[in-house]
């Protein structure tokens, strides 16, 4: 059984009591009930946890914060029946380090991995002895699964670190996504496979070669939204955790046909209509699957938008990159700065039942208050 690298259960312990301000800020606020709480554990009926996780995603990109010419709805719906924290906070304004804060209730400067992001032909990933969300919540019978971006650790070019650097690995029970962002030299589209072989055992490659090929990129939401579904379904019986890192909108950006062309905002506003409608379809899931009042939904992004390429009219890479760029607004910066932009998300819990609904939360709390919460709600 994994650890801390610590041989015992220690750390699980202080990290839990360390992480509750979540669960005080609700009850302080009178958003949830000390009652609700007891009462939902002596059920004996474990909450299910769907936890959506975009790709360099900003504040202003939704219409509930402000923006004009992006419309998400599905989100509003979200903020709208649940609490939304207007301080809330990832570790990092970058991916890597900010995915595994979210994994591991962990600051990134405790890890390998430093503070930045696993490039093509880095030798760093998540340790096989950390112990993560998933793992820590299978302990208490709950099935696992991860549709989207992993970008903790991935097989380079040469395929050196196997399936220890992936999902399966780190308490992941199946995977439909990327090894890394998209738009890398050695981006796969992979999936949980036991009885495959290739390139890695336990997995399979669907293809390789992402950012040369637009229809597949522009799947990818799509896909780990059905796949996510999927999963729900299947899993209805039992407690689930769905773990949802969408890919976009990350550089470069792709909408599927049935969106392109949709918005006002153009590209990134097909792409966030994309994902939004995602999010709609899979709350429908949980309510035809009867799950609604016994799923904690999160939602939220690993860092602000990519906005260094903000004043470049063409990109080599990325085209006409100024369209492509979301909004920090109305904070300074974003991904790669610690300014407020940077580091300063959406942080939207959505549990009809149990989160009183249209919450506006000042407190500040951050992707480290994720793990001890949910292992806490799940008994742990």
């Amino acid at each position: 059984m994994k650890t801390f690298l610590s041989g015992d259960d220690t750390l699980l312990c202080t990290r839990i009591e360390s992480g509750l301000s979540l669960i005080i800020t609700l009850l302080c606020a009178g958003i949830l009930s000390s009652n609700q709480v007891v009462g939902a554990r002596e059920a004996g009926d474990n909450p299910n946890f769907v936890i959506f996780f975009l790709d360099d995603s900003g504040y202003g990109d939704y219409s509930h914060n402000g923006n004009p010419t992006i419309q998400t709805p599905q989100i509003t719906r979200l903020v709208r029946e649940g609490l939304n924290f207007t301080q809330f906070y990832v570790t990092s304004p970058a991916c890597s380090a900010s995915r595994y804060s979210l994994m591991t209730g962990r600051y990134p400067g405790r890890s390998g991995l430093g503070a930045w992001v696993i490039g093509p032909s880095s030798k760093r990933y998540l340790h096989p002895e950390e112990l993560t969300l998933p793992e820590a919540l299978k302990r208490q019978g709950y099935k696992t699964g991860i549709f989207g971006k992993w970008h903790l650790g991935s097989p380079n070019q040469k395929n050196l670190f196997s399936k220890d650097t992936l999902p399966l690995a780190h308490g992941f029970d199946e995977w439909v996504g990327t090894n890394v962002s998209h738009d890398y030299v050695n981006a796969m589209l992979m999936e949980s496979d036991p009885d495959g072989t290739d390139p890695v055992d336990g997995y399979r490659v669907i293809t390789r070669d992402l950012p040369f090929k637009h229809d597949v990129c522009a799947s990818l939401t799509g896909r780990c939204t059905q796949a996510a579904i999927s999963f729900i379904k299947r899993n209805r019986e039992d407690p689930f955790l769905a773990y949802i890192p969408y890919n976009m909108p990350h550089l470069g950006i792709h909408a599927s046909d049935g969106f392109a062309g949709q918005s006002r905002r153009g590209l990134l506003g097909d792409v966030m209509a994309e994902i939004d409608d995602g999010v709609g379809r899979i709350r429908n899931a949980l309510k035809d699957a009867g799950l609604t009042e016994n799923t904690l939904i999160i939602f939220s992004s690993d860092n602000g938008p990519w906005i260094r390429f903000q004043d470049t009219v063409e990109h080599p890479k990325y085209g006409e990159a100024r369209m492509h760029i979301g909004y920090a607004t109305p904070f300074r910066d974003g991904k790669g700065s610690t300014w407020e932009g940077g580091h300063r998300v959406p942080g939207i819990f959505c549990w009809p039942g149990m989160i009183a609904a249209s919450q506006n939360e000042l407190a500040p709390v951050s992707t480290l208050d994720v793990f001890p919460t949910l292992v806490t709600l799940a008994g742990g």
